[in-house]
C-alpha cells in the first residue's frame, strides 16, 4: 500500500513556492560544488588552465542545475507525487537546460575570440538527456511513495540513471572526436554524468524531508515528557 501523498491542492502557492526556491538554492550549490570538485582535480593533475574556464563552466552550470531539478521537483509537487508527472517534468526541463548551458558556453568562447569545444551533436545530447532525466524524475517520484525509501536509495537511483545514460553521452563525445577519454575528460564526465545526477536526487530527497517537516509542524515536547512520566 502506498502511503498518503499530498496532492497539490493541499499546498499553498507560498508553500509551493518556498520549496522551489529551496530546491534552486540547493542546485546552484550542487553546481558550485561539482566545479571545485573539477578545478580540484585539475588543479593536482597539473591540467588546471585558470580560474576563467572554470567560472565559464560553473555560469554554464547554474540554469542546467537550476531547470532540471527545480523542473522536477516542479512536476512532483504540481502531479501529486506521481512519478508520472515527475518523469514528464524531467523530459521537459532537461533539454531545455542543456541548450541554455551549450548556449552559455558558446557565448563565453565567442566572447573570448575563441572556438567552441568540439563535441557531439546538441540534439543528440539533448536527446539523451531528456529520456535520461525523465527516467530520474519518475524514479524519485516512485521512491517518494514508498515509506521505506531513505537517501541512499535516492543516490543510487541517482547512479542507476547516470551509468548507462552517461556512457551514451561519453559514446558520443567520444565518436564526435573530442577528448573524452583523456584524463581530464574522464574526471568532468564522472562529475558532470554521474556525481550531478546523484546530487540532483539527494537535492530533491532533502527538500522533501524539510517541506514535510513545516507540514508537519513542530512536535510538541510535553508529549514526550508526559509519556515518560507515566512509564515511571
Amino acid at each position: 500500500m502506498h502511503p498518503p501523498v499530498r496532492s497539490a491542492e493541499s499546498r499553498t502557492p507560498g508553500q509551493l513556492g518556498a520549496g522551489t526556491l529551496r530546491v534552486i538554492g540547493l542546485s546552484l550549490l550542487l553546481a558550485v560544488l561539482l566545479e571545485a570538485l573539477l578545478s580540484l582535480v585539475a588543479i593536482t593533475s597539473g591540467d588546471f588552465v585558470g580560474l576563467a574556464p572554470s567560472l565559464i563552466d560553473l555560469v554554464g552550470k547554474v540554469p542546467w542545475a537550476m531547470f532540471v531539478c527545480s523542473g522536477i521537483w516542479l512536476g512532483l509537487k504540481l502531479g501529486g507525487g506521481r512519478p508520472l508527472w515527475a518523469a514528464v517534468a524531467g523530459l521537459i526541463a532537461a533539454p531545455v537546460g542543456s541548450l541554455l548551458l551549450r548556449g552559455v558556453a558558446e557565448g563565453f568562447h565567442a566572447l573570448a575570440v575563441t572556438g567552441a569545444p568540439a563535441g557531439p551533436s546538441p540534439l543528440a545530447v539533448v536527446a539523451v538527456k531528456a529520456v535520461e532525466y525523465a527516467c530520474l524524475g519518475g524514479l524519485v517520484g516512485w521512491l517518494g511513495r514508498r515509506t521505506w525509501a531513505a537517501i541512499h536509495h535516492h543516490a543510487a537511483a541517482g547512479l542507476v540513471v547516470g551509468v548507462p545514460f552517461g556512457a551514451a553521452l561519453l559514446a558520443l563525445s567520444a565518436s564526435a572526436g573530442s577528448d573524452a577519454l583523456g584524463v581530464s575528460g574522464v574526471m568532468a564526465w564522472t562529475v558532470n554524468e554521474l556525481l550531478f545526477p546523484v546530487g540532483c536526487a539527494l537535492v530533491l530527497f532533502v527538500a522533501a524531508g524539510r517541506e514535510e517537516r513545516a507540514l508537519r509542524g513542530p512536535v510538541p515536547q510535553s508529549q514526550g515528557r508526559g509519556a515518560v512520566r507515566r512509564s515511571g
